[in-house]
């Protein structure tokens, strides 16, 4: 038996009596129990206090709290004939089929699955004297053969309502479906997270009217309980009438997400390629049948489930995009800066104490002023940039206090990004000299200066100083600038959380500079938070009773890192313990404007080192930078991005 947790004492009696029963006592059989809309469906049939019996394939899909309290019985309803599955049903007065495919494969079927399947079972379930059959479809079905999935949908209810008398049949048809554990909001919010454009078949705007998971499992458990629902059929929507723009709005606005994302507009012909290719993936984020549905719209007529069922869907609000997407974990990769706000809480936490507008102001004066002034101290261009890089960057140990250690870590995934950047701006870079070659060639000319620099040294002596160089660049204009920017305080607010020393001393020089240095050492992780996946009873869901220690989706309580997931996981560990117990996340307004300030600095900077193309590459290539260090988190990533770019421009490009 589960534990028991807060509020249910008295649904844990409940299945404890539902355990302790005769066999003999008549059950509900669940068809495609082990699905989403199966395991919230098995929850509220075991808080109502019904025996469950579960027609699958395996135990493996059926939820692990779930898996004590029902009774599975192995079968594989799309191969078998009606008298085996007869005599599975031999002791169950009810049957629920929510079998449904949302594409098909080589072992299943449109036809199959959605046709041939409800009518084997139906005929299994009058052969075993079963009284009530509730098949979910969904809404907006109809015959049309150029629709497989919504054809085949109306064929199977059609041959249901032919065949199903003597059976107590009702036929529900929900609209699209949310909550804990959904395909709709999560899909949604990976695509939002992804990118800020999201491409809408006809422009998002045919009708949807969302449907929650809890209010589809009420209705099943109501028609079992109201013999006067058979022979009756019921579109089950929600209570509003939305279109994807405005799902697209709401999800954004989630707290797991907390992006904005604009509908493009595209022909749901040219995005049926795409889905059809996705399809061969094991989640696919969409399939050809899913956007047939948002490109026409799934409505229905909810007003007989009300007067005859009770049933008053609720809204899809705010809170109840939130608690769908609690278990929310980014599949997709993302383009954005700052794709989620465990994105931008992990980026906060590179800061440490003592950080400020202030400091990061007065080194970028610095270090504009050193690289100006310096062709009238030393004259040779490599020599004097790596002197100078070479002192800025002890100068941003000393007095930019971020995590350095962890920005220097060297990982695979750093790599890859710096691998996979250099590729992008490579080609980038053909397109405009070739560009500069056919319509500015006295300005193209100007594109092997790199190589004019590198004359005269030695192999061993050049790669000694591109390395100081590039390193020194990285450190400085990505680092101390560009993510220095981004996470300064406006007014030192970091410095009121360091602490003092314990005799109220003031540490010398020596002890600073091992300060600086220590605060960049990966310390206990002062951010992590535990999120329990279980959820308190609702205060009414008819009985408003769940199973303890059980969340919404039917899987065991998860623990979330409030940090944040797969690139993000690793944050916590070097958060140091003088940091705030939960540090506002960084905002991509911010770091855009520090992505633009850097590198309008790092181009100032190079003003007199070289000729206008040399003022644009360091416009665009210090700006890519930056959103490269600030996008991975990593110096690591754009030093190996900008080693192999000035690498390919000292010995790839092509002279003369």
């Amino acid at each position: 038996m589960l534990a028991v947790t807060t509020g249910g004492t008295r649904l844990a009696a409940r299945v404890a009596a539902v355990g302790a029963c005769s066999q003999a006592e008549p059950a509900v059989a669940v068809a495609g129990g082990s699905g989403f809309i199966g395991s919230h469906v098995i929850r509220r049939l075991l808080a109502a206090g019904r025996r469950v019996v579960v027609l699958a394939r395996g135990s493996r899909a059926i939820a692990a709290d779930l898996q004590p309290h029902v009774e599975l019985r192995r079968c594989d309803l799309t191969e078998v004939g009606a008298q085996p599955v007869a005599r599975l049903l031999a002791d169950c007065d009810a049957v629920v089929n929510l079998v449904g495919i949302k594409r098909p494969t080589a072992r299943q079927s449109f036809e199959a699955v959605h046709v041939s399947l409800p009518q084997r079972l139906a005929h299994a379930a009058r052969s075993a004297g079963v009284r009530r059959f509730v098949h979910v479809s969904v809404a907006g079905t109809r015959p049309d053969p150029r629709s497989p999935y919504l054809d085949s949908k109306a064929r199977g209810e059609q041959l249901l309502r032919d065949q199903g008398e003597g059976l107590g049949l009702t036929i529900l048809r929900p609209g699209v479906v949310y909550g804990r554990g959904d395909d709709l909001l999560r899909n949604l919010a990976d695509a939002v997270r992804a990118a800020p454009l999201f491409p809408a078949p006809g422009g998002g705007r045919a009708p949807l009217e969302a449907l929650a998971v809890e209010d589809l499992a009420e209705a099943v458990l109501r028609c079992l309980e109201r013999p006067d629902s058979a022979g009756r059929s019921y579109d089950l929507v929600g209570p509003e009438r939305l279109d994807l723009r405005t799902l697209l709005a709401r999800v954004g606005a989630a707290t797991c997400v907390s992006r904005r994302c604009l509908a493009l507009p595209v022909p749901a012909r040219l995005l049926r390629p795409a889905a059809g290719l996705l399809e061969r993936f094991a989640d696919p984020l969409i399939t050809r049948a899913q956007l047939e549905l948002l490109a026409k719209g799934v409505v229905g007529d909810g007003r007989a489930a009300r007067v005859d069922l009770g049933l008053v869907p609720r809204r899809l609000d705010a809170a109840a995009v939130d608690a769908a997407l609690v278990d929310f974990r980014p599949r997709l990769p993302s383009v954005r800066l700052v794709p989620d706000r465990r994105a931008g809480r992990a980026l906060a936490a590179l800061a440490r104490p003592r950080l400020s507008r202030l400091r990061v102001a007065l080194f970028v004066l610095v270090a504009v002023l050193a690289l100006l002034l310096g062709p009238l101290v030393i004259a040779p261009v490599f020599p004097r940039m790596a002197v100078l890089e070479l002192g800025l960057l002890l100068l941003a140990l000393l007095t930019v206090p971020l995590a350095w250690r962890r920005l220097w870590r060297p990982t695979l995934a750093a790599a890859a990004w710096g691998v996979g950047s250099a590729l992008v701006m490579w080609g980038g870079a053909g397109l405009v000299l070739a560009a500069l070659a056919a319509w500015a060639p006295q300005l193209g000319s100007a594109a092997n200066l790199l190589a004019g620099w590198t004359a005269g040294l030695d192999l061993a002596p050049l790669l000694g100083l591109l390395l100081v160089i590039v390193a020194g660049e990285e450190l400085v204009w990505r680092g101390a600038l560009g993510i220095g920017l981004a996470l300064a305080p406006a007014k030192g607010g970091a410095a009121k959380l360091a602490s003092p020393p314990v005799d109220g001393a003031r540490p010398n020089g020596g002890a600073q500079l091992r300060s600086r240095f220590d605060s960049a050492l990966p310390g206990p992780d002062a951010h992590a938070q535990v999120l329990a996946g279980s959820l308190q009873p609702q205060a009414e869901v008819r009985a408003g009773e769940e199973l303890p220690g059980a969340d919404r989706n039917g899987s065991a309580p998860r623990h979330i890192d409030s940090v944040g997931s797969e690139a993000d996981a690793d944050a916590s560990s070097d958060v140091a313990t003088t940091e705030p117990a939960a540090a506002l996340p960084v905002s991509p307004a911010r770091a855009w404007t520090a992505v633009a300030l850097s590198a309008l600095a790092f181009t100032v900077a190079h003003l007199s080192t070289g000729p206008p193309l040399l003022w644009l590459a360091a416009a665009v290539a210090g700006g890519a930078w930056t959103w490269l260090a600030l996008r991975s988190r990593s110096l690591f990533a754009s030093f190996v991005s900008h080693l192999l770019w000035d690498a390919a421009m000292i010995w790839l490009l092509p002279s003369g």
